[in-house]
């Protein structure tokens, strides 16, 4: 399988960092590369196991929403975690979903171990201390996530172990796409999780699979388990961090519920949703938002 370089996507995404003084380390970089490139071998679109949402693509995503959120928080970090933070987003997020085969917590376990792994090997001094790989194995355990008895999404690594912020960074960026970047998100990442799961899913699958997110989104940041992830890593600024949020997700938010609770009274539904079932499998998501987001 060739090799598929990431280097100008994270030079990019590097590129956003907005505190005076701060960066993602070429080395940090050149290692997401790395992993990145590992990842599309391991679940890109020609790899044995090919998945449509957990892969590569996905990663590098996180890492981007990672930098953002990490922007916007940054005034609220106390200094000691401050050190580093920004290259501990990009290796966190580029390795964190490595390993897919073996169940929730296990995935995350054997990706932090990919991840130390990977730091271990760089001549980068800084990343071979403890307090880092500490850290780098904290921030991808906090996107563990398991369905609770009522179906609906925990990240049950938040509470409990080390209060450093970038747990919550990197929990909220790896599931909170939508709040983050909006409708055509939703759609993207929910026909790729249906197609993940349901090579082929029938139209009526696909449908329900969409019809449910609206449930999904009002549970999203306005949910008091959101309130108590923020208390327990921002307590002495947790009103200013919650707005933040607000100020800066709560339309997307908003937008996206409106749009996925018209979808199913959209005229020939059936017939777009036929069209995408048909398209491959491994880019049903991108398709899907050029079908579906003139509805939006």
């Amino acid at each position: 399988m060739a090799v598929i370089e990431y280097s100008a996507e994270l030079q990019e995404a590097a590129a956003t960092v907005v505190p005076e003084g701060c960066e993602v380390s070429p080395a940090a970089q050149e290692l997401a590369a790395i992993a990145l490139n590992d990842i599309d071998q391991r679940y890109g679109e020609t790899s044995e196991n090919p998945q449509a949402h957990h892969n590569a693509e996905h990663s590098l995503d996180v890492i981007r929403r990672g930098i953002r959120l990490t922007n916007i928080l940054y005034p609220y970090i106390n200094e000691h975690h401050q050190t580093d933070i920004y290259d501990l987003v990009t290796l966190a997020g580029a390795a964190h979903d490595y390993e897919q085969g073996q169940g929730y917590g296990r995935n995350e376990w054997e990706s932090a171990d990919y991840a130390v792994g990977l730091t271990k090997s760089s001549n980068y001094t800084k990343f071979q201390e403890p307090a880092f790989i500490y850290r780098l194995r904290q921030g991808i355990s906090a996107t563990e996530v398991e369905l609770n008895v009522r179906g609906r999404i925990d990240q049950p690594n938040l509470r409990r172990g080390a209060t450093d912020p970038l747990k919550f960074i990197m929990a909220f960026s790896d599931i909170n796409a939508i709040a983050m970047e909006g409708t055509e998100q939703m759609i993207k990442d929910a026909t790729n999780l249906c197609f993940e799961r349901n090579k082929a899913p029938s139209v009526d699958e696909y449908k329900e699979f969409l019809a449910k997110q609206p449930d999904f989104l009002r549970s999203r940041l306005n949910d008091v388990r959101i309130k108590t992830d923020i208390a327990r890593y921002f307590p002495d600024t947790e009103e200013e961090v919650f707005g933040k949020l607000w100020d800066n997700f709560h339309e997307n938010i908003v937008a996206a519920n409106d749009f996925a609770c018209r979808l199913t009274g959209v005229p020939g539904l059936n017939q777009i949703l036929r069209r995408i079932i048909k398209a491959n499998p491994f880019n049903a998501g991108k398709f899907a938002v050029r079908e579906l987001k003139k509805f939006s």
